[in-house]
């Protein structure tokens, strides 16, 4: 689904779920995803929530210049942030 965001910005988002069964188990894995992108079409964040049977892990990533802040928590967990620079920007 695209819908318009702040300042002009486009916001896509995006769900899909797996089932993967066994005769005795079963993996439900759901991911939920939302892009936002300048109105000139530029990335400027994500966030994906992706459940694993009980476990959720989070990703939010913000970019900004030439860095990209990657924050990725998994269940209660602390959070764990790294900002890598981006290369041919």
């Amino acid at each position: 689904m695209v819908s318009p965001a702040a300042a002009g910005a486009i916001e896509t988002a995006s769900e899909s779920q797996t089932l993967i069964a066994r005769i005795d188990a079963k993996l439900d894995i759901r991911v939920r995803a939302r892009m936002t992108e300048s109105e000139d079409g530029i990335l400027r964040a994500v966030h994906v929530e992706t459940d694993m049977s009980a476990q959720t892990t989070v990703t939010d990533v913000i970019i900004a210049g030439r860095t990209a802040t990657i924050r990725e928590r998994s269940g209660q967990a602390s959070i764990h942030e790294r900002a890598p620079p981006l290369e041919g920007r």
